[in-house]
């Protein structure tokens, strides 16, 4: 089960054409519950620069385009959890600063890797995989397109304190093992319930509540 993040495309304008700008989405998303934007394009060099800042110290380039180039990226959620969507038609690498976010991601299309070289993972398909966290992070990815749910980092160590009868601290995945058919199936369950939510504008604070616990706690 998974998501469709074009039905980002009935929202408002105005709220799309701030979402267009990385640099608005801070000051943007402080106030409403719901959070939502996207930004795409047809130059390169453009969506170079734009996928350089949505996280501040990214290194990003890009091969040669194709003719038809056009990239999006949509992201819809909360400050707890959003899900987002990323097409990009070009080779691409670089390198991710440490993040204040769990990223679990897989592939509609194509494929990548992560953490290159001694740690590198592969991956191609639908199979969840995680991005490192607490570090910085090299990346090499083929054209295509990436689901990916973030997380916010406080809050998936405060669901984890509370499973686990202890206090908030800093979470160790091993990114690199692949999850188990059981794992995949449950979590995938839980986003897709979850997802409905995420993206509904109308949902209530608690309903969003409960859908992000639902996410967290299967990650």
């Amino acid at each position: 089960r998974g998501y469709d993040m074009e039905t980002l495309t009935g929202d408002a304008a105005a709220l799309l054409a701030r979402a267009a700008d990385p640099a608005s989405w801070s000051a943007e998303t402080a106030a409403p519950a719901l959070r939502r934007g996207s930004m795409s394009g047809t130059d390169i060099d453009e969506a170079v620069d734009r996928y350089a800042a949505l996280h501040p110290g990214t290194e990003f380039h890009a091969g040669d385009a194709p003719d038809d180039f056009a990239y999006r990226y949509s992201f819809v959620g909360d400050e707890n959890v959003t899900l987002r969507s990323s097409s990009f038609p070009a080779a691409h690498w670089g390198r991710v600063p440490a993040m204040p976010d769990y990223v679990v991601a897989w592939w509609r299309e194509g494929s990548g890797a992560v953490d290159v070289g001694a740690h590198e993972v592969r991956s191609n398909g639908s199979r969840p995989f995680l991005f490192p966290s607490g570090r910085s992070f090299s990346f090499r990815c083929e054209p295509g397109v990436q689901n990916l749910v973030h997380i916010d980092g406080g809050f998936l160590e405060e669901t984890a304190a509370e499973v686990h009868d202890g206090r908030p601290r800093p979470l160790v995945f091993d990114h690199a093992r692949p999850p188990g058919v059981e794992q995949t199936s449950l979590w995938r369950h839980a986003v897709g319930e979850a997802s409905p939510v995420l993206r509904d504008v109308a949902a209530s604070p608690l309903l969003r509540m409960q859908a992000g616990l639902l996410v967290a706690r299967a990650t």
